[in-house]
């Protein structure tokens, strides 16, 4: 048997060395631009969004979208088009970007923007789709209780947004809550066992669900840039589907086991939909004070082809590295005898 101050000494130097090898594989995680992204996924169709080269006002700047290949739905309807524009860039003083007005107690309605758009008109269905874009905010933006930013949608456009729960669409944005910190924010058939995961929080009340809140944290004063993949579940009484959100390269959000869809109706993703404003839905959600965000950089990739995913997998049961390495760890901890 081991002396005790033997054990105690192979105790700590077991957890010091576990700790530090699993903090060196979360910070040595290679960033992946986009396209490698895309590649990953074998995503091979792809598309960008058209920027001006010049300031635009509110209805130029809506003007500017349909007529250079944004395809917005709704015949060129932007909701609060007069919170849009686009500018000379802010932060790097480098080229343009469409910038986004919050008033001063502004919510869902009266401040921000939202708009879908078709990226594929041709009738062939989009499987699986990633958006790339990059969102920068005001200095010292007031995050107050949270607001939305875009991401991607399939199905009818008349719900899966503003508390409209709907069978017949699905929507996955972005979203920030209280000090910035980001989730992915999802209308999608949601089922007793997925909302009963860690860090899925469903609302009861027709609102969207929460997905890895605070895993990743939007910063002001500087670009962040997000990627977000929604791969559809196949067929749609299936939970195969998937949703990954890249925040700045690296990896944060990834949901697998997903019935995202639930119906034959929902074809496939329409595209890109661009939603952003505070709320929330009372006036505790308000932007305290009148704030900006700028997007830039819209690109997207994708897929005909559905989740390939093994159904009935959920994200819950699948144990990623660092808890296998913390199992194996404590087991061995636990092991090391005490006594001599």
């Amino acid at each position: 048997m081991l002396q005790p101050t033997l054990v105690l000494m192979l105790r700590t130097c077991f957890a010091i060395l576990l700790a530090t090898v699993s903090t060196y594989a979360r910070t040595n995680q290679q960033a992946l631009n986009p396209s490698q992204i895309a590649s990953l996924n074998n995503f091979g169709t792809s598309t960008s969004l058209a920027f001006p080269t010049q300031s635009l006002g509110a209805s130029d700047a809506t003007s500017f979208l349909v007529s250079h290949g944004w395809d917005i739905t709704k015949k060129g309807h932007v909701a609060q088009e007069n919170d849009t524009s686009f500018i000379s860039d802010p932060i790097t003083k480098d080229g343009w970007v469409y910038a986004i007005d919050y008033p001063k107690g502004s919510l869902s309605g009266t401040g921000g923007a939202e708009f879908s758009t078709y990226w594929n008109n041709s009738g062939t269905a989009f499987g699986s789709m990633l958006v790339h874009y990059e969102v920068a905010f005001d200095p010292n933006f007031q995050w107050a209780l949270g607001g939305k930013l875009p991401g991607l949608r399939g199905g009818s456009l008349d719900g899966c947004s503003g508390g409209k729960d709907s069978p017949d669409c699905f929507s996955v944005r972005l979203m920030w809550r209280a000090d910035g910190k980001g989730e992915a924010y999802a209308y999608i058939a949601a089922s007793t066992s997925f909302c009963a995961e860690k860090d899925v929080r469903c609302n009861e009340d027709g609102y969207g669900t929460s997905i890895d809140r605070g895993l990743f944290v939007f910063v002001s004063s500087g670009w962040n840039e997000v990627d977000m993949i929604v791969q559809l579940n196949n067929p749609p009484n299936s939970a195969n589907g998937i949703i990954q959100v890249y925040y700045n390269g690296l990896i944060a959000v990834n949901k697998t086991g997903l019935q995202i869809r639930s119906q034959d109706s929902i074809t496939g993703i329409t595209g890109l939909f661009f939603s952003t404003f505070f709320g929330g839905n009372n006036a505790s959600w308000e932007s305290p004070i009148d704030q900006h965000a700028y997007f830039r950089n819209f690109q997207m990739w994708a897929s005909e082809s559905f989740s390939k995913a093994s159904s009935g997998i959920t994200s819950a049961q699948i144990p990623s590295i660092f808890q296998l390495l913390t199992l194996v760890g404590s087991v061995v901890l636990l092991w090391i005898p005490f006594g001599i």
